[in-house]
Protein backbone atom coordinates (compact mmCIF):
# COMPACT_ATOMS: atom_id res chain seq x y z
CA UNK A 1 0.00 0.00 0.00
CA UNK A 2 2.75 2.47 0.54
CA UNK A 3 4.63 1.65 -2.69
CA UNK A 4 0.81 3.14 -4.30
CA UNK A 5 1.04 6.14 -1.88
CA UNK A 6 4.47 6.59 -3.55
CA UNK A 7 3.77 6.46 -6.96
CA UNK A 8 0.64 8.54 -6.60
CA UNK A 9 3.09 11.08 -5.46
CA UNK A 10 5.65 10.91 -7.92
CA UNK A 11 2.87 11.24 -10.64
CA UNK A 12 1.17 14.15 -9.00
CA UNK A 13 4.57 16.08 -8.44
CA UNK A 14 5.41 15.29 -12.11
CA UNK A 15 1.84 15.98 -14.08
CA UNK A 16 1.74 19.18 -12.06
CA UNK A 17 3.39 21.15 -13.89
CA UNK A 18 1.61 20.00 -17.72
CA UNK A 19 -1.81 20.67 -15.82
CA UNK A 20 -0.12 24.21 -14.73
CA UNK A 21 1.24 25.06 -18.46
CA UNK A 22 -2.08 23.76 -20.22
CA UNK A 23 -4.42 25.95 -17.73
CA UNK A 24 -1.88 29.01 -18.42
CA UNK A 25 -2.71 28.94 -21.57
CA UNK A 26 -6.49 29.48 -21.93
CA UNK A 27 -6.26 32.01 -18.83
CA UNK A 28 -6.22 36.03 -19.97
CA UNK A 29 -3.19 37.84 -18.61
CA UNK A 30 -5.11 39.18 -15.71
CA UNK A 31 -6.00 35.80 -14.60
CA UNK A 32 -1.97 34.19 -15.03
CA UNK A 33 -0.52 37.10 -12.88
CA UNK A 34 -3.87 37.09 -10.05
CA UNK A 35 -2.65 36.64 -6.44
CA UNK A 36 -3.88 34.01 -5.21
CA UNK A 37 -3.56 32.34 -8.45
CA UNK A 38 -6.59 30.34 -9.69
CA UNK A 39 -5.81 26.56 -9.91
CA UNK A 40 -9.35 26.12 -11.99
CA UNK A 41 -10.98 27.99 -14.95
Amino acid sequence: MLAYIFVALVLVSLYFPVYWLITMSFKVRIDIMSIPPRWFF
